[in-house]
């Protein structure tokens, strides 16, 4: 019965090594991949063109719309017959991709 016991005990310790070594392996290898993207965002970051969002940045103390504010951000305004409204922004896709690049930071540091 005590041999059994030790048996055991010993089945359990080296399968809790086993399981400790791979959940460090998977780990390093998740933390490679996390450097490696955020290697790649910044990449990405530093070879976009910017100037939308200096644009933005100009704009962000406007309280009213004027002609040129208007011409210069918007490409766009749809009014559907339900009184919905679309505005297609000038920097639409950089904004988008700017969006989920934050979106993907932040799910990031909340896996990591």
């Amino acid at each position: 019965m005590l041999s059994k016991h030790l048996s055991l005990s010993l089945h359990l310790q080296t399968s809790c090594k086993d399981l400790k070594k791979t959940y460090t392996q998977r780990r390093e290898e998740a933390e490679q991949r996390a450097e490696l993207l955020r290697e790649e965002m910044d990449r990405e970051s530093a070879s976009m063109d910017t100037s939308w969002m200096e644009q933005f940045r100009h704009c962000r103390n406007i309280i009213a719309l004027d002609r040129r504010l208007v011409v210069s951000l918007i490409v766009r305004v749809i009014i559907f017959r339900d009184k919905r409204v679309e505005i297609v922004y000038r920097w639409q896709n950089e904004f988008d991709l700017q969006r989920d690049l934050l979106r993907m930071a932040q799910a990031e540091r909340q896996v990591g």
